[in-house]
């Protein structure tokens, strides 16, 4: 008797465990029997990257998303905006975008502080054509305090298919940067006079999807200079060099405003890249630190 009733309790036990487990089938989120499936999360999960040369990785200064979702007509549809606590290959941007049979192409832009930059005509209804993002100017002046800006678009659109329950769609974007760092150390200057730096330039616009749009001439000053002892140190947070631009350089008597100084600052990059043999092929859209060393005497 005790056998028998232990089969039994196992068969009843069974026969339960089956009974939720059908009806979990039957209510989830994957069930194609009921169709009351609203509380299903449906949506597209975004990962990122950045492209340096040669490698795929994160930065620090990646404080701020903002991306943008376009139809096939090139419109923007919508904006989802974030901050993520910490920008790695385990941060992941879910949303509930959920467009299906709609072609969708997106463009990420993120950076460290997006608030210095206008991004214009970003409104929804807008051709992706249209949209222009900027430093602000100060008449002709421009300050070189260009906090970190990185831009990144799909390669391929994205179709949403309609399906019920769960549809959590996976895209990947990976990011370049549109901004450079100048430093620069010049030595054998009169240490009994003030000196600054200028650089000419002819971008401080870029297009949506981060194509440099050319403009009329300004002058970026320097985020921070000191000049003592007949050295002159400056530095300087630019939108990305252009290798097929002129950046006219001039070092400048303070008091005179005498011109002591001047050359070209991408000639004088490529100059300076070729006294060291062993350095692999530059490429200037593809580096984003430069130090210079100039020794006038």
């Amino acid at each position: 008797m005790k056998y028998t009733a232990s089969v039994s309790s196992s068969l009843t036990k069974l026969i339960a465990v089956s009974a939720g487990l059908l009806a979990l089938l039957l209510t989830g989120c994957h069930s194609n029997i009921y169709e009351d499936l609203s509380d299903c999360p449906q949506g597209i999960v975004f990962s990122f990257d950045i492209r340096y040369p040669g490698v795929r990785a994160y930065d620090d200064g990646v404080k701020e998303i903002r991306l943008f979702a376009f139809d096939e007509q090139g419109r923007l549809i919508t904006e989802i905006k974030d901050s993520p606590a910490k920008f790695s290959k385990d941060y992941y941007l879910t949303t509930d975008l959920y467009r299906p049979g709609e072609k969708l192409t997106f463009v990420t832009w993120a950076g460290a502080n997006l608030s210095q930059y206008d991004f214009a005509g970003f409104t929804p209804g807008t051709s992706l054509t249209e949209m222009t993002v900027a430093l602000a100017h100060q008449g002709a002046e421009l300050g070189a305090e260009a906090s970190p800006l990185f831009v990144g678009i799909t390669t391929e659109p994205l179709i949403q298919q309609e399906r019920v329950g769960t549809v959590m769609d996976s895209v990947h974007i990976s990011m370049e940067q549109l901004t450079n760092r100048v430093y620069f150390s010049i030595n054998g200057l009169d240490p009994e006079r003030q000196y600054t730096i200028h650089i000419g330039a002819a971008n401080s616009r870029y297009a949506g999807t981060g194509k440099l749009l050319p403009e009329e001439p300004f002058t970026y000053l320097p985020a921070a200079e000191i000049c003592e002892e007949g050295t002159l140190e400056a530095d300087f947070d630019i939108l990305k060099l252009d290798p097929s631009l002129a950046y006219p350089v001039e070092v400048i008597d303070k008091e005179t405003g005498e011109v002591v100084y001047s050359l070209d600052l991408i000639d004088l990059i490529a100059r300076g890249h070729r006294l060291h043999p062993e350095a692999p092929e530059l490429l200037i859209e593809r580096n984003h630190n430069y130090e210079i060393v100039i020794n006038l005497r």
